[in-house]
C-alpha cells in the first residue's frame, strides 16, 4: 500500500501554551470529557472541511493555521451537541447518530458530502485510503469489547520515537480517532489532542476479535453526485 495522508494538519486547539492536535474531549467539562470524542471528531472534520474551503463557514470560523482558543472551541462544541450531535453521559454515540448528524451538518453548511456509518470489513482500508486521497479526514471507532461489553481489553497505541521505530503508548476502547495519514500498515491518528500510531492488522484483528465489525468501524464520506 503507497503513503496516503491529508494535504494539511488537523485544525488545533489552545489552552494556554498546549496545543491539542485536532481538539480533545478533555476541554469539554466533566459531562463530556470521557463521552465526547464522537462530538470531537465531527468538529474537527467539518473545522478541516471549511478550511479547505468545502463548507459555507457559517458555523465553522476560519482559523487559518492559528489554533482556536479553549473557550471558543467549547461554545461550538457545546452549540453543536445541542443541536446536532447529542451526547449521552457515560456513553457517547452511536455510529449511526454520528452519521446521522454529520449530514445535518453538512446540510447546514452547504457541504457537498455524505456520511453513512460502517462498511464491510475488507473494505475498511481501502475507504479509509479513498478519504483520505480525496482529503477527508476519517472518524473511526475502536469499538466497545462485544459481547462483553464492560470489557477492558483495547487496541494498542504508539508513539514514533527519533528513529522512527513504534513505542507502546497505550491503548483506547469504545472511543472515536481521526485517521490523518495511512503508510506503511500504520495510520496516523489524532486522539485526545496528541499524534499517535496504530497498526492497521491490529486494528483489523481487534475489529475482528475484541470487538465487532459494527462498533469498530468508519464514517465513510463521500462526494455527493
Amino acid at each position: 500500500m503507497n503513503g496516503v495522508g491529508l494535504k494539511h494538519p488537523l485544525p488545533s486547539v489552545a489552552e494556554g501554551k498546549r496545543i491539542y492536535y485536532g481538539g480533545s474531549q478533555h476541554l469539554l467539562g466533566r459531562v463530556s470529557a470521557g463521552a465526547g470524542c464522537g462530538l470531537v471528531g465531527a468538529v474537527c472534520l467539518l473545522r478541516y472541511l471549511t478550511e479547505e474551503g468545502k463548507t459555507s463557514g457559517e458555523l465553522f470560523p476560519r482559523q487559518g493555521e492559528a489554533p482556536m482558543e479553549t473557550d471558543a472551541f467549547r461554545a461550538l462544541c457545546r452549540s453543536l451537541q445541542r443541536r446536532y450531535l447529542p451526547v449521552l453521559p457515560h456513553f457517547g454515540m452511536t455510529g449511526p447518530l454520528l452519521a446521522f448528524g454529520v449530514n445535518r451538518l453538512f446540510r447546514r453548511c452547504r457541504a457537498p458530502y455524505r456520511a453513512r456509518w460502517c462498511v464491510s470489513s475488507r473494505l475498511f482500508l481501502p475507504r479509509m485510503e479513498e478519504m483520505l486521497d480525496r482529503d477527508i479526514p476519517v472518524i473511526f471507532s475502536a469499538g466497545p469489547n462485544f459481547p462483553f461489553l464492560p470489557g477492558r481489553r483495547k487496541l494498542r497505541l504508539y508513539h514514533r520515537d527519533r528513529d522512527g521505530a513504534l513505542q507502546p503508548a497505550g491503548g483506547a476502547v469504545a472511543h472515536y480517532m481521526i485517521a490523518t495519514d495511512l503508510k506503511d500498515g500504520c495510520m496516523a491518528v489524532s486522539s485526545w489532542g496528541r499524534e499517535y500510531w496504530i497498526r492497521t492488522d491490529e486494528y483489523l484483528d481487534y475489529a475482528r476479535r475484541v470487538s465487532a465489525p459494527f462498533l469498530s468501524n468508519l464514517l465513510y464520506v463521500t462526494p455527493k453526485g
